[in-house]
């Protein structure tokens, strides 16, 4: 995702609609999805787990992608990208608290955008052609935040495995699979371990 914004020409438009030149925008093509290297799951392994959980997450990697079929691993990776987008846009709307005003001083709405959703579009900035170098610096911030959540998706997609499927795989009797039956105290819907 190139960083190159010096100019208001840098700052690349997107229009789902038909006609109209569209709203500033930034690519948010995830191309490397699936590309789980060895020494990813193990980071994801190490910073989730205890140190003994490194080998076997790795082969529980190894035995899910052999036995899950492809519509499981776009759900996966639809789940990873709508957690980034959660999170990009609580950073850049203020909803995190980190910067209350949020990334540029004032509301805006963040929407995706494209056949696969690989667009971000900001509704609520001024028009391009009035931003100053003080607007111009916080969009070149906003298409770098970008740029790292769209980096972190493979990451997320692992820890999302590891936090709800892993221990289930490493010790079944670790998380029961919950059912839903009768509370004992009121008689309504409850849980049973």
């Amino acid at each position: 995702m190139p960083n190159a914004i010096r100019t208001r020409e840098d700052v690349r438009y997107h229009s789902d609609g038909f006609g109209g030149g569209g709203r500033p925008a930034v690519n948010v093509k995830v191309y490397d999805a699936f590309d789980w290297r060895e020494d990813l799951i193990r980071r994801v392994a190490r910073d989730h787990g205890e140190p003994g959980d490194v080998e076997p997450f790795v082969t529980f990697i190894e035995e899910w992608r052999e036995k899950v079929d492809g519509e499981q691993e776009w759900e996966l990776f639809g789940l990873a990208c709508s957690d980034a987008f959660d999170m990009l846009n609580a950073d850049v709307t203020g909803e995190n608290g980190w910067k209350p005003e949020g990334l540029f001083g004032q509301a805006v709405k963040l929407d995706v955008e494209g056949r696969s959703g690989g667009w971000i579009v900001v509704d609520g900035l001024p028009d391009v052609e009035e931003w100053d170098g003080v607007m111009l610096a916080r969009w070149r911030s906003f298409v770098k935040l970008a740029g790292v959540y769209v980096e972190d998706v493979p990451y997320q997609m692992l820890s999302l495995l590891y936090l709800n499927d892993f221990e289930r795989w490493s010790d079944p009797a670790k998380l029961a699979t919950p059912t839903v039956g009768v509370c004992a105290e009121c008689g309504g819907p409850g849980v049973k371990a």
